[in-house]
């Protein structure tokens, strides 16, 4: 007789050495995990030595999908034209979510600052997508042209983003 106690819940099952027989092996807790013992015996006379426990969670639980986006501002003008103060804004629809993170900015805007011709420079962010359907992302960009001190715009669109959400997720449980 093997009793495993977790906070309230008490599972046991029962092992017949002489016949190396396991009976009442699986359990469920009041958090509504299924719990399977699995006897570990050794010798010809089925000796327990240990009892492994399978705790299976009946809860399913899913991330929301995440994506990288890039967004890179190549100067091709001579290097005598530079780019200043050049800063660009990611604008996110309803439904996806700026993600704070270690690979990429964790702010809409962005400063890129001077961007000297025949160079370029990159930002990447992470956002998550919160409710399932197809997303276009936009980016706007705004630098003062040195040469000629004037302030230059320009707006990006992302190809359709498709978020799946629940729509995707299929469990299949086999014991």
């Amino acid at each position: 007789n093997v009793v495993y106690q977790k906070g309230y819940e008490v599972l046991a099952f029962y092992y017949d050495s002489k016949t190396g027989n396991v009976y009442n092996n699986t359990g469920k807790g009041s958090d509504g995990s299924v719990y399977v013992f699995i006897p570990i015996t050794s010798g010809s006379n089925n000796e327990l030595r240990a009892v492994a426990l399978l705790s299976i969670p009946t809860e399913v639980h899913m991330l929301k999908e995440m994506f990288k986006v890039d967004l890179t501002i190549l100067n091709q003008a001579s290097s005598d034209f530079v780019l200043q103060d050049s800063t660009v804004t990611l604008e996110l629809p309803p439904g996806m979510t700026l993600m704070e993170n270690a690979i990429g900015s964790s702010s809409a805007t962005v400063s890129l600052g001077d961007i000297v011709g025949q160079a370029s420079k990159k930002v990447s962010w992470i956002v998550r997508g919160d409710r399932s359907g197809d997303y276009i992302l936009n980016a706007s960009f705004g630098a003062t042209l040195s040469t000629f001190d004037k302030y230059i715009t320009q707006n990006f669109a992302s190809p359709n983003i498709h978020v799946d959400g629940l729509n995707a997720l299929s469990v299949t449980v086999n014991l």
